[in-house]
């Protein structure tokens, strides 16, 4: 999360409102522990409270998250809106420290985010609209509820041979990883990459020493594949799978 975002809280609950946290919790709509949380660096923050946060103070999610907003002879940016049906989060990259990723969620009236589905026909756009939320608004969505709720995840069909045994046409269900370099060697991830849009394969881990990601399919047919950091747009996590052929033996 952004350097200033908890500074910001805290400066302007004190100098803008001189309220308590009991007093902007209450008068945002969130939890006191919520806000406390914020303000202490400790949790990421659901768009929609970013949003309420930002329009209660009257400033911009931007300015909320990338400027210090102690210092008021900089120009401020216009007020920021949540798009309809859909939520973000923002993380801070791996190699470029002081620029963000946005993550567009989907939610549903409870505010609960959905499990966002990827099928064959919109994998090759999605490389390109992961960060839209119109997008991601016109894919499937649906809540699968034995999983954690404090995750983000999306569904993604499986296209070809190259991961037997999981076989052409399986659902693997996926976890948005936030820290690429707390992958561990050998894990199964869904890579969206700018040059070679979504690749699903086994990630082996050379952020540290090498700035890159060796992505190795389970067929030993397909050769593994180097992509440089700069080029890896996220990366998620596969937690599970779902496929209509049962195992043979």
């Amino acid at each position: 999360m952004s350097i200033f975002f908890k500074q910001n809280l805290v400066y302007l609950r004190q100098h803008q409102k001189g309220a308590t946290q009991d007093q902007v919790a209450a008068d945002v709509g969130i939890k006191k522990s919520t806000l406390w949380t914020y303000e202490a660096g400790r949790s990421e923050p659901k768009y929609r409270d970013l949003v309420r946060l930002a329009d209660y103070y009257g400033v911009s999610v931007d300015d909320l998250l990338l400027r210090d907003l102690s210092r008021a002879d900089e120009p401020a940016s216009p007020p920021a809106t949540a798009p309809i049906g859909s939520g973000k989060k923002t993380f801070q990259t791996i190699t470029a420290p002081d620029s963000f990723r946005v993550l567009v969620t989907a939610v549903d009236s409870n505010d609960q985010e959905q499990v966002v589905h990827i099928p064959l026909k919109a994998s090759a756009g999605y490389a390109k609209g992961y960060g839209d939320p119109e997008f991601i608004n016109r894919l499937e969505t649906f809540h699968l509820p034995f999983l954690p709720h404090d995750r983000t995840y999306r569904s993604y069909e499986i296209e070809g041979d190259s991961m037997l045994p999981l076989k052409e046409g399986t659902i693997v269900f996926v976890e948005f990883v936030e820290d690429w370099r707390s992958l561990k060697d050998g894990t199964l991830c869904l890579v969206t990459t700018a040059n070679d849009g979504l690749l699903f394969k086994k990630i082996f881990n050379y952020l540290r020493d090498q700035e890159c990601l060796l992505l190795v399919s389970t067929n030993e047919r397909y050769k593994p594949r180097i992509v440089p950091a700069e080029e890896v747009r996220e990366v998620w996590k596969a937690i599970g799978y779902y496929s209509t052929q049962f195992p043979q033996g």
